[in-house]
Order: C-alpha cells, then structure tokens, then sequence
C-alpha cells in the first residue's frame, strides 16, 4: 500500500523500479495527467485506463501499448460483485483512498472539487 500524502504515487514507482514496470491499471487519470504513467512504464508495457482517458497512439509513440476498456458487464457491477467488494475493503484486500466525506447538502461543493481536480481520492456523500 503506498500513502499518496507521502509524495506522488509516480515518483515512488520511480524510485521503487528504476527500470520501469510491466503494466499500470489506472482507474483515476483525466488525458493529461494519465500521460505521466509513461515515465514508469518500460518499453512494451501495458497500460489500461478504465476511464478512457488513454491516447492509444499517443502511449504507442512510446513503445507502450494503452487500452482504454469499460465494461458494463463487469462481475463486479452487480449486488454480489457489490458484497465482494466490500469485503474485500473490510478485510484489507483493496483500500479505497477517501479524502473527504460531506452531507447531502455539501455534496455540489465535493463533486465540483472532483471535476476540476481540487480532491484526489474518493468522497463520501452522506444521505
């Protein structure tokens, strides 16, 4: 697990694997920031955006093959794909990085910090 307040995620996984790494799966990036997943990413790698927010020839310029891909036949986008999900948070398989939790009342202030990129993480919205 790596605390994102530590510093930036990329240069962890810089200095962690100098050499780059096989694959990134990033569920998060908009098309700018998703760009920078290039510089830990050794030539013939992989990367997946499930955003489709990858500029395939963009990647293929560098010798990284991107995919953008969403399923909405996902296992997992179901009750019981729900039920694993939430056992795997409650048991520390998966973590999910929660940065703000608000009221119902608060809740267009939170999703504007997210589309303009003012909060990373999730946020909670409480009904």
């Amino acid at each position: 697990m790596y605390d994102t307040r530590a510093g930036h995620v990329i240069d962890a996984l810089r200095a962690a694997h100098p050499d780059g790494v096989d694959a990134v799966l990033d569920l998060v990036n908009g098309p700018d920031a998703i760009r920078r997943d290039a510089d830990v990413i050794r030539p013939g790698g992989h990367l997946v955006s499930t955003i489709f927010t990858a500029d395939e020839g963009w990647f293929a310029q560098r010798q990284i093959t991107a995919h953008n891909h969403a399923s909405s036949a996902n296992p997992q986008i179901s009750p019981q794909g729900l039920v694993t999900v939430a056992q795997m948070l409650a048991d520390g398989t998966i973590t999910a990085r929660i940065r703000s939790t608000a009221d119902l009342d608060a809740a267009g202030q939170v999703l504007d910090e997210l589309r303009h990129g003012r909060l990373r993480g999730k946020a909670v919205i409480r009904l």
